[in-house]
């Protein structure tokens, strides 16, 4: 039987690079000094991260798992990982960047809360703690192209697991918090698809109301009470389907 550890730690790249040996140390460091008996995994540097990340986590033995990378304090692990005594998640959030990027991730999060249903104080950061039994319910969900932290967080504040958002000392660097557009589009469907595709549905509705009351219910002016009817059976399709498998 194999042995559980309290931490499993994944690391965003490979064994082979320059900074791994480094950061391999730093890690063992700050968790040796909690008292946390851990493991270090990388995920190498495959095409698809997103996959790579998925598939290490699944073969983590930790009872808490930690996606970070290179660029990350691995000071700030302790706390994360305790704060999962409380908590389903822990997410640190790094100091802010310009005010065009503040901006920009504002309203990139705005828009998926207003499709998923959830707040959330912050979106895509890239060093999280979540307790295994919960990601595991949800790792089917994540893009494999990129990594998934965004919609990881995301999933879990429309499915009501507690979720700590905790403050870095230093802005981290890595891409820009929220991901792009088309992430967020991908990420609102998958988490809440009755939402955001009843959402589509009205806006189709909306902009097919001046042909349907000029031309009537015939022909091409029935084009949009059809296409809702579409995103409405889809959003129903998969809501059931995520139900299903989670």
């Amino acid at each position: 039987m194999t042995a559980r550890i309290d931490v499993s730690v994944v690391v965003r790249g490979s064994p082979a690079d320059p900074e791994a040996d480094g950061v391999r140390r730093e890690v063992t460091a700050a968790l040796d000094g909690a008292g946390l008996s851990h493991e270090v995994l990388f995920t190498g540097s495959p095409r698809d991260p997103g996959r790579a990340l998925v598939q290490v986590t699944r073969a983590a033995r930790g009872d808490a798992v930690v996606w970070t990378d290179p660029t990350q304090p691995a000071g700030v692990l302790p706390e994360l990982v305790l704060s999962l005594v409380a908590a389903d998640a822990a997410v640190a959030v790094p100091g802010p960047g310009s005010p065009g990027e503040r901006l920009a991730a504002r309203l990139r999060r705005r828009a998926v809360e207003l499709l998923v249903g959830a707040r959330i104080p912050r979106l895509g950061e890239r060093l999280l703690a979540v307790r295994r039994d919960k990601v595991l319910r949800y790792l089917h969900l994540l893009p494999h192209r990129r990594p998934g932290e965004a919609m990881l967080t995301t999933t879990l504040l429309s499915r009501g697991h507690t979720v700590e958002f905790l403050p870095l000392l230093r802005t981290a660097s890595g891409r820009p918090p929220g991901g792009g557009w088309r992430e967020l589009v991908r990420l609102a469907v998958l988490v809440n698809p009755v939402r955001s595709l009843l959402s589509c549905a009205a806006v189709v509705l909306l902009l097919g109301i001046p042909s349907m009351v000029a031309g009537g219910l015939r022909g091409a002016t029935a084009l949009p009470i059809l296409g809702a009817l579409q995103l409405v059976c889809a959003g129903l399709m998969a809501e059931g389907a995520i139900a299903v498998t989670t």
